[in-house]
């Protein structure tokens, strides 16, 4: 279990919040790359390198 992880030892007993920061930001980064997750809404950017260099289709 990840409570352990979760606790912080300046607090005994209360959740350390960076901890929970990197768990969910890495979660969060696994999820997008295998596609588990996907942002809604980002089809629009998905070619920001095309669009800032002016490229037009």
């Amino acid at each position: 279990m990840a409570l352990p992880v979760l606790l912080g030892k300046r607090h005994p007993g209360l959740i350390d919040r960076r901890h929970i920061e990197v768990c969910t930001l890495f979660w969060l980064t696994h999820g997008l790359r295998t596609g588990d997750m996907a942002v809604i809404g980002a089809g629009g950017m998905a070619d920001a390198g095309q669009q800032q260099r002016g490229v037009r289709r």
